[in-house]
Formats: structure tokens, C-alpha cells, sequence
């Protein structure tokens, strides 16, 4: 099973972003108002209904699992040469992109587990992002890697999809897997759709693929 994302931008050109400040990144994991979903209700992600292969589910290590996720999508945002600071708040800092993390499962539906918002003439005025934890819990539970993941594998799944709708959020485009596809441990973070063993891995902007 492939898992899909949503860009909707007002580019129709990839346009390349540089690192020549510190960006901020506010994950929203109580998910407020969304533009990109305005007739949808506000539902915070359920972290009980993430079940931890061992016992448990993240709502027993939520704070952990919250600054995990955190730290990972840096990691991979500092890779692709973007200075970065992501924050689990508002701050009084000018916001790049906030990422609202909610319950929903995707409206669009077809294994959509997170959408963007890009606009080249909103400037730094705080670009959006969604990510539906129902698609995701559904597509693991239905998908070809069906059964319980570890902690670590839930920071990855997470992680990836938070920094690549972010990605889109600063100007990325999908690559085609016909372009870029994986090789070994090298994943391509933009790929157009991954399976769910691909999200549990590591990922990142790949200098080959652009």
C-alpha cells in the first residue's frame, strides 16, 4: 500500500529555498482551526489509539514521543541545508509553517496522510500543513506492514510525514518514484506516495534526486 500526500500550492514551478535565516516550525498537536479544513471540527490527535508493539500506547511516553519527533524532523530539515527551529507552541517568533496534528482521517481519503499549503507570496507569514492520524493508524493497521510498531518506528512514521509536508510548506515538489526510486537505506523524503516500511525508516532531501 502506498500512502499519499496533497500540495496545494499556487506555484506551478519548484521553487528552490535557501537557507538564509532560522526558520520556525510550530507542530500543533491539540490541531486549532485549519485553512486547509475549515469545515472541519478541531480534533486533537488520540495518542491512546497508537498501540506500542511491547504494551502500551504513546499516550504512555506522549511527551517523549512529542520531543522525539521534534528533534527527528530538525534532523532531517537541517540535512536538506535549512536552518530550522521547531517548537511544539505558538512563540513570538515569526512562524514559517505550523503543522496541525489531529485525529481526522483525510477527507480526501485514497491513504492520504497529510496535506500543505504553499503560497510564494505569503512570504514568512506562516505557511500550513495537516496531518490525519486516523489515515495513518488505518494504513498501518490495513497496509502491508500491518501489526504493532515500536516507539521508534512511530517517531519515524511521524516524523517524515511532519518534514515533508513542511518541505512542501518552503517550495518542494514530489519526486517521482520513477525518478528517485529508493536504494537501500537512501529515501528519498518526497517521493510522490510511500509504502508504510518506507515511512518507518529514515528519510531525507537527496542531492541526487533533485
Amino acid at each position: 500500500m502506498i500512502v499519499r500526500y496533497a500540495m496545494l500550492s499556487l506555484a506551478l514551478a519548484l521553487v528552490c529555498v535557501c537557507a538564509t535565516g532560522e526558520r520556525v516550525v510550530v507542530l500543533d498537536w491539540r490541531c486549532g482551526n485549519s485553512m486547509l479544513h475549515p469545515n472541519l471540527d478541531p480534533e486533537p490527535l488520540d495518542f491512546g489509539s497508537f498501540f506500542v508493539a511491547g504494551g502500551g500506547t504513546l499516550a504512555d511516553r506522549k511527551v517523549e514521543f512529542m520531543d522525539a519527533v521534534r528533534v527527528r524532523i530538525k534532523t532531517i530539515l537541517d540535512g536538506a541545508g535549512i536552518a530550522v527551529r521547531v517548537e511544539h507552541a505558538p512563540t513570538d517568533a515569526e512562524v514559517e509553517t505550523t503543522v496541525r496534528l489531529t485525529q481526522w482521517a483525510s477527507p480526501a481519503g485514497k491513504n492520504e496522510i497529510g496535506s500543505a499549503h504553499y503560497d510564494p507570496k505569503n512570504g514568512r507569514h506562516g505557511d500550513e500543513a495537516v496531518i490525519f492520524g486516523e489515515q495513518i493508524r488505518r494504513n498501518e493497521r490495513y497496509g502491508e506492514a500491518a501489526g504493532e510498531y515500536t516507539f521508534d518506528d512511530w517517531v519515524a512514521v511521524f516524523a517524515n510525514v511532519c518534514s515533508h509536508e513542511t518541505l512542501h510548506t518552503l517550495g518542494y515538489g514530489h519526486v517521482p518514484r520513477s525518478e528517485c526510486p529508493p536504494d537501500g537505506s537512501d529515501i528519498e523524503i518526497m517521493l510522490d506516495g510511500h509504502t508504510m516500511g518506507e515511512m518507518r525508516s529514515e528519510q531525507r532531501v537527496l542531492d541526487k534526486c533533485r
